[in-house]
C-alpha cells in the first residue's frame, strides 16, 4: 500500500515536472512530443516496478501517468505562449 501511495504521489508531480522543464528551456515541447511513445512505455514499466504484481493495478497507475503527462504538455504550451 505504501508503494502504491508513493507511486501515485510521483504520478501527480508529472505535469509540474514537464512545465518546469519546458519553462527553464531544458527541453522543448517538440522533443517531448517525439519521445511520447517511449514515455508511454516508460510509464508502464515504472508502473510495473512500483505496483504489486497485478495487471490491473499497473494499468490503473500507468494510465493516470500518461494522462497527467499529456496535461503537462497542454499546460506547458499555455505557459510558453
Amino acid at each position: 500500500l505504501v508503494n502504491l501511495i508513493f507511486a501515485f504521489t510521483i504520478a501527480f508531480q508529472i505535469p509540474i515536472i514537464v512545465i518546469f522543464l519546458v519553462k527553464l528551456k531544458i527541453i522543448n515541447i517538440s522533443k517531448i512530443k517525439k519521445a511520447r511513445p517511449y514515455l508511454y512505455v516508460f510509464s508502464f514499466i515504472l508502473a510495473a516496478i512500483l505496483t504489486p504484481p497485478d495487471v490491473l493495478s499497473q494499468i490503473f497507475l500507468a494510465l493516470p501517468m500518461i494522462l497527467l503527462f499529456e496535461l503537462g504538455l497542454i499546460l506547458s504550451k499555455l505557459v510558453t505562449k
